[in-house]
């Protein structure tokens, strides 16, 4: 028997109701990547959004206080393969004119630059001095005019008008909003304010002065030009808008209007292939009228507004408008010019509504929509609550780009609120959004796939001290950099590419795709341009406006380990395994300067690990494997001017100290050293370290430094004196790197254990960790101000940390200490038993997802957790060779006889009568000294012994002895009832059926065989296309599913001997696969963070749940129906999914 299901993966709602699920369009995130694209930036500050306490500081100003241009949000505009035509002066009609929209890189990768335009048409840049790949960010919605062949969809006849008979309705509306933001995003493209243009925007309405104030307009145009100023800047107008705008009677009065103003220079006019007609007025005169005729532009703003509410005789409320491709992108400008802040919060605390117009105009326009608002609030507690929701939407954005095609955004939105609405604030919407989820739910179950909700705020929580998750590398990243306007973050990671990641906003706007591993990172000081460097030993100068790789840096031989560019933006320094660095002209990207010296005469040692530069640019120095670090003179051509001995170990890190000449180095020899540069006289020597030092980093202003351990800990020393202030202790894993705010008030370090640590620099007490993380924490870096990290590991993510937040933020709900190991739900389903990474054991009410106990008992982590069927015993065991015994008896009783009660008092109860075997550390472990003197662990009389490393499967009518290892103890011997064979690989999985009758055997050699348990006799050879990872037979016996390496799942008929459709939503390694009680719905998750839900009958997926971290377990639990889903993830939150009986129907 063979399974012939095509192992091609689909969407993540490959079913939607039964109905095959829409394509994926360009520009979503349909292969796991974000779309890294040149979209331009939103250059006010995070603190613009999320000001300090008492802060006072100015809205459009940087982290220092300097005035930046504010450019505008990346409205989803980006390269459109369009005939088009531009107007900009003349009696004439609009022009149709061929426009090349596409641009090669000198590598033969596409690349679409991001460049000012000013007044001109865009013209397409044909030159690229590397080869780059790069790529378009069109929001997943606008990407929907565009079909999966890449062509466009059929023309758009003009913008709907309510004023000329009945509107179009079901399937001819929807077509004709999707057309119109088709047209909006050409028209954008043709007039040079696309995605990649680089175009100023300032407050939606406040006008800071008049550009013109002497100009008059024409007499003819005097009574329509002050109607100018209720325009967006940088936005286009379909004609149907002025004509409202300017009262016209007919689209052909408007027209010649329109042409009278581009004539005059006021406003340019574009025309499409689809016939539409769009405008764009000049900035200087919008900005000017709205300056110089305050009360009649907004008088224009309610009056357009109320135009668009109404359709015929029937009053449409906002969030119900038509999108024509103006509207939706413009109503916030309008409400906050109208006036109208009370309409415009309540869009933004709808998350239906961002949405829908995340998809349909991208990450900028919802964001830029919750600035206008907070710039004008009057009042502190709707500044407070807006705020709220958008860091909702920012902590939810990753889901919601991910699966652009699943609705899910109000549910993760309530999902990151239930924090803050349990501490009152929000508490009457989170219960009306409540309410509506579940209806809505209710009505759509065969409709749409539906979007689990958490019990208990399990996931990252709005109000928090976390804020964005930065998603989108496929491999570790190692290195990040904040360019000094603080707008962007520069991400590099092991899958070779480099993203740009917009602060504001969380979204990835500009990617550069390298053939080699990327391993150093640094931004210029004028926030222009990055410096990437590689494995192959190249280093790539890339502009952070154009997108475009300015210069290519080639002449190591070897991996660059480090580089470092001097404060004043002329050089750059590169430090290689190649026993070399270089010095590097940033204007040219000539090489000024080879520095030779380290290594020994064999070439075995003499890889420069590290390298700085001075505050004023004369000097470089480089750390090595060599035991030594070199100081160069930057001035005379590279000359070494000193060899740092004294070390014991290799050099990993080096670093100036503030404005200084001294230097600090780090050494795999547990000491720091503090040296003068200048004279090469070591001036201290810091020692306390038990273990290897991986780096060192110096406060802004030289008065802190920062040694970081394998031995688990960081030191503070006095980089004037070199004497000790403060030993952070507290991980548990090696310190990877570390940083100081720049007031030298807290400190932040960062673990393999992936966590991160807050310090108060005044006492060395840790003040919050910060967790999300599932791997090492690879690199910590701060904002100027220190108010924001950006931390970055092995999980391939990157965190933005709000440390101002770190004092206020309430205490996180209880999680392990590493990955959910398993997850087991006693009989009943009045308990949930969760083991972990941290060897605990954690007992949980699934009803309320609340925390009962935390047991402790292992040394290291849980392996594997077994539930006894009378559930008065969990066995548990780990890799300290041990297996507990967990005594639930008392617990369980309790639990049943109250089961009834209300939570709390059910709680209460249940956690009096809690007794555990082994005492305070909550196990029984029965102890034998072996012969061998190691010690051996049993369970229920049975000593300890046996050969350790080797395993059989007993007969399991006979009573066993588990054995951990040695020689010696009280054995019980076992028989082998019989050997499975016919498999011609390893195998990698195995399950027995529940009513013992059945063993399942899953092989690399692609097979699963199903054996008899009484006679051995093969009962089935099940082929796969890909080899199989997993097993799990239903509690019924009746199916069987396989997951396979592609990521896909087969389940198996075994009374029908049949194939069932195979299982394809999940787009990474699959670690779960558990089946309900009822043996009618299937759970699957994996490392995509996502868990979902089949039905066995067809294979329709019915609902799923997307966490913030890989998901490692799950079970179901809930009595007398289980109808709650609990999912354990990489970061130790266990989730308990809210999955009633009505939805599984």
């Amino acid at each position: 028997m063979g399974c012939t299901q095509s192992s091609t993966s689909r969407a993540d709602s490959a079913e939607i109701g039964g109905q095959p699920a829409p394509t994926k369009l360009p520009g979503s995130f349909s292969d796991g990547k974000p779309p890294a694209s040149p979209a331009t930036k939103v250059r006010d500050s995070v603190q613009d959004i999320f000001p300090q306490p008492n802060n006072t500081s100015k809205q459009g100003e940087d982290e220092d206080g300097k005035e930046r241009s504010k450019n505008s949000d990346g409205e989803a505009h980006g390269a459109s393969h369009v005939k088009a035509a531009t107007h900009t002066g003349g009696d004439s009609g609009p022009v149709p004119i061929d426009r090349t929209a596409s641009t090669t890189s000198a590598g033969g990768a596409p690349c679409t630059p991001r460049s000012n335009s000013g007044g001109n048409d865009r013209k397409a840049s044909t030159d690229a001095t590397a080869a780059a790949k790069y790529h378009s960010n069109r929001s997943s919605f606008a990407a929907e005019g565009v079909n999966a062949n890449g062509r466009p969809l059929p023309p758009a006849r003009g913008s709907y008008s309510s004023d000329h008979g009945a509107p179009p309705s079901g399937l001819e509306a929807a077509r004709s909003s999707q057309q119109a933001r088709l047209s909006s995003i050409q028209a954008a493209d043709v007039m040079g304010i696309g995605a990649d243009k680089n175009v100023p925007t300032g407050r939606a309405l406040t006008v800071a002065f008049d550009p013109l104030p002497d100009y008059s307009p024409p007499a003819p145009l005097a009574p329509a030009y002050p109607l100018l100023g209720a325009l967006p800047p940088d936005t286009p107008v379909p004609l149907e808008v002025l004509r409202r705008l300017w009262s016209c009677g007919s689209g052909e009065a408007a027209l010649a209007l329109a042409r009278a103003f581009a004539a005059s220079g006021i406003l340019r006019l574009a025309s499409l292939e689809d016939g539409s007609c769009w405008a764009l007025p000049a900035p200087q005169h919008v900005a000017h009228a709205a300056a110089a005729w305050p009360d009649r532009v907004a008088s224009c703003h309610g009056r357009l507004l109320e135009a668009y509410g109404r359709r015929g005789e029937t009053e449409v409320p906002l969030e119900g408008l038509r999108d024509d491709g103006y509207i939706i992108q413009a109503l916030s400008h309008h409400l906050v010019g109208a006036g109208r802040l009370a309409d415009l919060k309540s869009l933004l605390m709808n998350p239906g509504w961002l949405e829908a117009k995340l998809h349909a105009y991208g990450v900028g326009a919802v964001v830029r929509d919750f600035r206008r608002f907070l710039q004008e609030a009057e009042t502190d507690e709707a500044s407070l609550h807006v705020k709220l929701m958008l860091q909702a939407f920012q902590l939810s954005l990753g889901a919601a780009m991910e699966h652009p095609a699943v609705r899910m955004m109000r549910e993760q939105m309530l999902a990151r609120l239930m924090a803050v609405a349990a501490a009152g604030q929000l508490r009457d919407w989170y219960a009306d959004q409540t309410a509506k989820c579940a209806a809505e739910g209710m009505l759509a179950i065969d409709s749409r796939l539906l979007h689990l909700m958490p019990r208990s705020p399990s996931l990252a929580q709005a109000g928090g001290v976390q804020r964005m998750t930065l998603r989108g590398h496929q491999a570790p990243i190692r290195r990040v950099a904040i360019a000094p306007n603080c707008c962007d973050v520069v991400t590099i990671s092991d899958d070779g590419s480099a993203q740009v990641w917009d602060m504001n906003i969380g979204d990835c706007v500009m990617q550069l795709a390298r053939e080699a591993p990327l391993t150093a990172v640094g931004v210029t000081p004028d926030s222009s341009s990055a410096v990437v460097a590689a494995a192959d030993g190249t280093a790539a100068v890339w502009s952070l406006a154009t997108g475009q790789v300015t210069r290519t840096l080639a002449g190591h031989t070897a991996r660059i380990n480090a580089l470092a560019i001097d404060k004043q933006g002329i050089r750059v320094v590169t430090g290689s395994d190649d026993r070399t660095a270089r010095v590097w002209n940033l204007h040219d990207g000539s090489c000024e300067a080879v520095l030779e010296g380290h290594g020994s005469a064999t070439g075995m040692v003499g890889a420069v690990l590290d390298v700085c530069v001075c505050s004023d640019g004369t000097l470089a120095a480089s750390a090595s494997d060599d035991f030594t670090a070199r100081v160069w003179d930057l001035d005379e051509d590279g000359e070494c001017l000193h060899t740092l001995e004294g070390h014991q170990g290799w050099v990993t890190s080096v670093a100036f100290v503030g404005t200084s000449h001294r230097l600090i180095t780090a050494s795999h020899d547990s000491t720091a050293r503090l040296w003068d540069a200048l004279k090469g006289r070591c001036l201290a020597v810091l020692s306390g370290h038990s273990g290897r030092l991986n780096r060192v980093s110096v406060d802004p202003g030289g008065s802190w430094a920062v040694t970081c351990s394998d031995d688990n800990t960081a030191r503070v020393w006095d980089a004037e004196t070199g004497s000790l202030k403060l030993v952070l202790e507290g991980h548990s894993s090696h310190v990877a790197d570390a940083a100081i705010t720049r007031d030298g008030r807290k400190a932040i370090t960062v673990s393999g254990d992936g966590t991160c640590g807050v310090w108060d620099m005044d006492i060395g007490r840790r003040e919050v960790t910060l967790e999300g993380h599932t791997g090492e924490v690879c690199c910590v870096v701060l904002t100027q101000r220190g108010r924001f990290a950006v931390t970055a590991g092995e999980d391939c993510t990157a965190r933005v940390w709000d440390l101002a937040a770190a004092d206020n933020a309430s205490p996180p709900p209880p999680t392990h200490g590493g990955r959910v190991a398993a997850l087991g739900c006693l009989p009943g389903g009045d308990l949930v038993v969760s083991g972990g990474d941290d060897g605990r054991l954690i007992m949980w009410d699934p009803v309320e997802g609340a925390c009962l106990k935390q047991m402790e008992g292992h040394r290291s982590g849980i392996r594997f957790m077994r539930v006894a069927t009378e559930g008065d015993t969990v066995l548990t065991g780990s890799g300290d060779r041990q297996i507990c015994r967990w005594n639930l008896n008392d617990f369980s009783v309790a639990a049943n006889e109250v089961s009834r009660r209300r939570s709390m008092e059910r709680r209460e109860l249940m956690l009096a009568t809690l007794t555990t075997a082994g005492g305070s550390a909550g196990g029984q472990s029965v102890a034998t000294t072996t012969g061998g003197g190691a010690r051996g662990f049993g369970v229920g009389g049975g000593g300890a012994g046996g050969a350790g490393g080797a395993a059989s499967t007993p007969d399991l009518c006979s009573p066993t002895m588990l054995s951990t290892g040695g020689t010696g103890g009280h054995n019980r011997m076992t028989t082998t009832r019989f050997v499975v064979e016919g498999h011609t690989d390893g195998l990698v999985a195995a399950d027995l059926s529940p009513d013992e009758q059945l063993l399942a055997t899953a092989a690399y050699d692609r097979t699963v065989r199903v054996s008899r348990l009484a006679t051995g006799a093969a009962v089935a050879v099940l082929d796969h296309p890909q080899p199989p990872v997993s097993v799990a037979f239903s509690p019924d016996s009746r199916r069987m599913a396989v997951a396979l390496e592609d990521h896909s799942v087969v389940v198996w008929d075994l009374v029908g001997r049949c194939c069932l459709p195979s299982l394809d939503a999940h787009k990474a390694t699959l670690s779960c696969l558990v089946w309900s009680p009822d043996s009618r719905f299937l759970a699957t998750a994996g490392a995509d963070c996502t868990l979902r839900l089949w039905r066995a009958a067809d294979g329709r997926q019915t609902a799923f749940f997307m966490a913030d971290a890989a998901i490692t377990a799950a079970c179901f639990a809930g009595h007398p129906v289980a109808d709650i889903v609990v999912a354990g993830d990489a970061a130790g939150a266990v989730h308990f999914l809210d999955w009633s009986e009505e939805l599984q129907a």
